[in-house]
């Protein structure tokens, strides 16, 4: 059987599989696409909870009126309804920024937000 492989097989193996890689990178990037839309989705919808919360002062909101102790049981609670935010993603423009400052794809996929926020001085 070797023997009878000729230079044009091989060529024509060749073909086959740079055709095959071809389609395989077309399908990664259009999955990849519907995965940054996806993503965008849920960013905005980060951005419009945001927005709904700020203008109707949720959570952060002034303390009641009545509210005449910050401390119970002797110890300090400070504002009643503040709560310190913490994102659960990583956003495009963190990624963009994560990539400038030399962070690998790779590294950004398997990174967690923490510590992207860590790295770009975002965490409180």
């Amino acid at each position: 059987m070797w023997d009878k492989v000729s230079r044009a097989d091989l060529e024509e193996a060749k073909q086959r599989l740079n055709v095959r890689r071809e389609q395989t990178l077309r399908r990664h990037t259009e999955e990849l696409r519907a995965l940054d839309g996806e993503c965008a989705e849920v960013e905005e919808l980060e951005r419009l909870i945001g927005a709904v919360f700020a203008k109707f002062e949720i959570l952060t909101g002034s303390p009641p009126a009545s509210h005449d102790k910050d401390q119970v049981n002797g110890t300090d609670v400070g504002q009643p309804n503040s709560v310190t935010g913490v994102s659960f993603l990583i956003t495009q423009a963190q990624k963009l920024q994560l990539r400038e400052l030399g962070v690998r794809d790779e590294e950004i996929r398997n990174m967690k937000p923490a510590e992207a926020h860590r790295i770009l001085g975002l965490a409180s």
